[in-house]
Formats: structure tokens, C-alpha cells, sequence
């Protein structure tokens, strides 16, 4: 009977997140199924009925629990890791930009950003599960919301195995770039302040080059080019691809 209520219970634990779409099976979403699983185990020790049989069992259940133990511990460790690095990219940025411009909305864009949270590492499958302050739009606006207490910050972002999509350019009367289609989204030039993050070093972005088959537009990114000359800080040109959407 123990058994089935462990299965049960393991199955039941793990449909929601199956059956949900676009959730990816997190650690988080394994703690009921992990419970049945247990129950399962239990179910299975008290089944055995010799003592060596029970012993040699209890030794595979405790190596086993050591084994996910010492996984946990080195997940936690990865996540503090994280955890520092987003704060190193945030102090950063408020360095580089102590207050944001008089102008609304702002849009930040982490263009270039080292993603990599082990020290001297080279990323790998760890950084998949870290979400990082620049990967999500919400974690970007909401941590720089609060970092200079206002509400009009926007973000635009990718995640780590994403790419850059810029769709369309927008250009006034005089032919003059005015405005980027970048992650499906409307972001004005005049309040855009796009910057760099590589070696533990922020670098604020101007100009964007942007290569639209065989011609290169080079749009000057004005809050950046203003920053850098009442702070001291130099600038970097940053290229990309213009691939309308079909």
C-alpha cells in the first residue's frame, strides 16, 4: 500500500509542471514528486527481509541522499555566485550612471553582457539555470526601478542561448534613424542608454552600426555620448544585423 501512495504521489507531483506550457522542469517543482519518491523507498526498505539485505539497502539510501545533498549544496554556492555577480553588474551601472537622465521612459540595453557567474570560469550548463539582473526584462526593470527609485526604467534584454533581433529601423522626415524594433519592441533612440559588461567592466554604447545588407548605418546613441563627456567615460561602437521580420 505504501508503495502505490508513492508512486501515486510522484506521478500526481510531476503533472502539473509536465501538462503546463512553457514551464521548464525546475528543481523547485521536484520537491512533491521527490516526497513520493521517498515514500517509494520506504515502501521498497521495508519489503527486504534479511539484515544484510536491509543494511546494504540503507547504505545505497544514505549515499544516494549524500550524493543529492552535495548536489543541493553546490547548486546554492552557484547561486550566490549569481547572486554576487548581479550586484557587481548593478553597482557598475550606477557607477557609470549615478542618476538617470531627465527624460521618460528610459530604456536600458545590456547589449554586451558576460554571463558567466563561476570566478575564472567559462560558463557551461550551470549558467542555463541562473537567470541573471540582464537576461529577463522584468528582472532588469525591477531591480533598476528600485536601484534609482523610479518607475518609467524599461529594458530591453535576451537570455543567454538568444539572440539579438532588431526587425525594423524608424526614420523621421530628414532620413535620421529615430527609433529600433529590437526584441519586438518600440525603443526611441533619444532614450536609449545601451552599454557593455566584460572583464567586470561596464562601457556605455555609442555609436550602433548596424549592418542592413551591403550598407552600414552608424546611429549615434545621444544620452551615452552626454554621459561619457560630463563623466569621463569612453564609449564603444557595437554592431549588429538588421533581419526584418518576414
Amino acid at each position: 500500500m505504501l508503495a502505490l501512495i508513492g508512486m501515486a504521489w510522484a506521478a500526481l507531483g510531476l503533472l502539473p509542471p509536465m501538462l503546463t506550457n512553457g514551464q521548464w522542469m525546475e528543481l523547485r517543482l521536484l520537491y512533491a514528486p521527490w516526497a513520493g519518491a521517498a515514500l517509494l523507498c520506504a515502501a521498497g526498505l521495508s519489503a527486504l527481509r534479511s539484515q544484510q539485505a536491509l543494511r546494504l539497502g540503507l547504505l545505497v539510501v544514505a549515499g544516494w541522499s549524500l550524493f543529492n545533498m552535495l548536489g543541493v549544496a553546490g547548486m546554492t554556492r552557484a547561486y550566490q555566485w549569481r547572486w554576487a555577480m548581479d550586484q557587481r553588474q548593478l553597482a557598475a551601472l550606477q557607477a557609470a550612471v549615478p542618476e538617470l537622465p531627465p527624460v521618460s521612459p528610459v530604456w536600458l540595453w545590456p547589449a554586451d553582457v558576460d554571463q558567466r557567474s563561476i570566478p575564472n570560469g567559462q560558463g557551461g550548463a550551470v549558467d542555463e539555470f541562473l537567470i541573471s539582473v540582464y537576461e529577463m526584462s522584468w528582472a532588469t526593470e525591477g531591480a533598476t526601478r528600485m536601484l534609482y527609485r523610479r518607475p518609467d526604467v524599461h529594458a530591453v534584454t535576451r537570455n543567454l542561448s538568444g539572440s539579438w533581433q532588431l526587425s525594423a529601423l524608424e526614420r523621421d522626415i530628414q532620413g535620421q534613424v529615430t527609433a529600433l524594433t529590437l526584441q519586438h519592441r518600440h525603443v526611441p533612440i533619444s532614450k536609449l542608454i545601451a552599454f557593455t559588461w566584460r572583464d567586470e567592466r561596464l562601457t556605455l554604447i555609442s555609436p550602433l552600426r548596424i549592418h542592413a545588407g551591403d550598407e552600414v548605418i552608424e546611429i549615434p546613441l545621444p544620452l551615452p555620448e552626454t554621459l561619457a563627456k560630463e563623466r569621463g567615460l569612453s564609449l564603444t561602437a557595437f554592431e549588429m544585423r538588421l533581419t526584418p521580420a518576414p
